[in-house]
């Protein structure tokens, strides 16, 4: 093969730019169709090479590739890195050398494929229409055009028939022209595997390159995971990860991301939408889809500690549906902004009160919570903080920085709000975590605080509710769903508790007209007090707390019936629950 050597010099005011290598100076290069054209990039600097010496490091950064994702470019260290892991090795980044190249084309080629249309799983068996603009020329002076164009399909497998449709020029010529067919509806279950193919007057054959799919997906409950990430945890796909959101008998669809991005045809099969974007965070941004489908009795759970980041262009907040997570302002990387360790390990702090209690009592003074991404998931810890509107409850928060060494949180660390939930004026409720729920454990005692019955064996004395996502999920469907547009209260209410009876934890419901001092006070059949559940001044609104069964010296009590009392104001009222054991 032809090598030709081109030296580039670095400008004495190191500005940017694209640098044009001109190989016809040299006598030209003349490539056929089909061949490779390989660059190999040395760098002439003294001691180039030298990991110590940053001068000699090659690193430039292509200016439109994303921050976020996809990455396009991978980087070797020979020693460990600075920033990503701290490890050697190849690391996928998003920056790299940037190679355009300008080419005269002599001789005659096959059709060219531009904007192919994209079809991602759909939840309809109807017909799929599939266009591509079409081109074709022959510089070398003959003949141009496209003779035919197909679209080669199978179903299901890769070794089954294949079927063959004839593809039409909706519009355009033969030279420069838009193609199209209408793929056959398929039953739900259905794999659909293609790839398209165009021929040109002179017989010279083209085809879109790599088999694509999708899929005939069947909604089959009313509650939809999202898995809006790469499935980072330990290389598990769609199957294996399913069993680690199963609890109580509950049974969910899931939607993972090679499904490709929500729709409204999706979502208006649901009425509770959990959307997972732990690892590097959410790939994609359904916040319009969201907004059209929630409220009334939707519910939306959001989990993931690069959600709001990426919200947020690592700056300043824009974009976030603040009116359905209840967030106000936002603040990066809580985390690495002051310790600059992606690594470390951040410490939580569950409220005693709402829908994380039993979290809160299983660790009593015994235990502490940890976010430890790197051991749980072999993620990076990139925790946010947050404000709230008035109306929502902040849940959990956690310190600045990471742990030290010793497990010690720093002296100056600083206290953020990590865990929301409430409902909107519209009835939508919902909640939000700005960490992967998956990547809690405890300390000094291990205990996986996860979302599985995996406790049940590994860990029998953690509560299989302890786990945030398990217990907001719970909590929020325990409250009581507005179809239409909600009212301010006219009055006070009360409503009956949720479950009732109920095992280990119900939820009380009730509304207030304006803004009160509540009480709320657990009682046996006896009259004797069991549990201060609340007091404090609230606003008007509808509200729920939970009562988890335990007394005020944080005992479980005995099976049988209860009284609960609310006071607000002049408004008193009483109502009956039963705790099954």
């Amino acid at each position: 093969p032809s090598c030709f050597d081109y030296t580039i010099t670095n400008p004495g005011d190191s500005s940017t730019g694209l640098y044009w290598v001109d190989f016809t100076e040299e006598g030209g290069a003349t490539f056929s169709t089909g061949e490779y054209i390989a660059v190999v990039v040395t760098y002439l600097e003294a001691g180039a090479g030298d990991p110590s010496n940053n001068d000699t490091r090659i690193g430039l950064l292509a200016g439109d590739a994303s921050a976020i994702y996809p990455y396009p470019a991978t980087k070797f260290y020979n020693q460990g890195c600075d920033g990503t892991s701290g490890n050697h090795g190849w690391h996928i980044r998003h920056y790299n050398w940037r190679f355009a190249y300008a080419v005269e084309l002599t001789g005659d080629r096959g059709p060219v494929f531009e904007n192919v249309s994209e079809l991602n799983t759909a939840i309809s068996t109807e017909s799929r229409t599939v266009t591509a603009h079409i081109t074709d020329d022959n510089p070398s002076g003959g003949d141009a055009g496209v003779a035919s164009a197909q679209i080669l399909y199978q179903l299901d497998s890769l070794t089954a028939q294949v079927n063959i449709i004839n593809m039409v020029l909706s519009s355009g010529d033969i030279e420069d022209g838009i193609w199209e067919v209408d793929i056959p509806g398929q039953e739900f279950g259905t794999f659909v595997y293609w790839k398209l193919k165009a021929v040109d007057v002179n017989g010279n054959v083209a085809e879109t390159g790599a088999i694509v799919h999708y899929y005939i997906f069947e909604p089959t409950s009313n509650e939809l995971i999202f898995f809006n990430q790469t499935f980072p945890y330990w290389g598990f796909g769609p199957s294996p990860v399913r069993l680690y959101f199963y609890w109580d008998g509950n049974d969910f669809d899931l939607w993972p991301e090679t499904n490709g991005p929500l729709t409204d045809e999706l979502l208006q099969h649901y009425d509770v939408l959990i959307e997972l974007a732990g690892g590097d965070g959410p790939i994609y941004n359904n916040d319009n889809e969201v907004y059209e489908w929630w409220g009334g009795d939707k519910t939306y759970i959001v989990a993931g500690d690069e959600w709001l980041d990426i919200r947020m262009g690592w700056g300043d907040l824009y974009g976030v549906p603040v009116d359905i997570l209840g967030i106000e302002t936002a603040y990066s990387d809580i985390n690495y902004s002051s310790s600059g360790d992606q690594e470390g390990i951040s410490r939580l702090l569950p409220d005693s009160v709402g829908v994380v209690s039993v979290l809160y009592e299983f660790l009593s003074d015994s235990l502490l919570l940890n976010y430890n991404p790197d051991y749980e998931t072999g993620n990076n810890n990139w925790l946010d903080g947050f404000e709230v509107v008035d109306g929502y409850t902040v849940d959990m928060t956690a310190y600045s920085g990471v742990l030290d060494s010793n497990g010690t949180v720093a002296d100056d660390a600083e206290i953020y709000n990590v865990m929301v939930h409430g409902q909107a004026g519209n009835g939508g409720k919902s909640a939000f975590m700005s960490f992967d729920p998956l990547a809690l454990n405890t300390t000094p005692g291990y205990n996986w605080v996860g979302a599985s019955s995996y406790w049940n064996t590994n860990h029998p004395n953690c509560p299989p509710n302890a786990s945030p996502l398990v217990s907001v999920y719970e909590a929020l469907q325990g409250i009581v769903s507005i179809k239409d547009e909600i009212v301010q209260p006219q009055g006070f209410s009360l409503k009956s508790n949720y479950p009732n009876p109920f095992n280990p934890i119900t939820n009380i419901h009730y509304e207030l007209y304006k803004n009160t001092q509540v009480k709320i006070t657990i009682y046996d059949v006896s009259g004797r007090e069991v549990k201060n559940l609340l007091n404090a001044q609230q606003t008007a609104g509808e509200k729920t707390i939970q009562w988890n069964s335990r007394n005020d010296l944080g005992l479980p009590v005995a099976a049988g019936v209860y009284l609960y009392k609310v006071e607000a104001g002049e408004f008193v009222q009483t109502k009956k629950m039963v705790l099954l054991k």
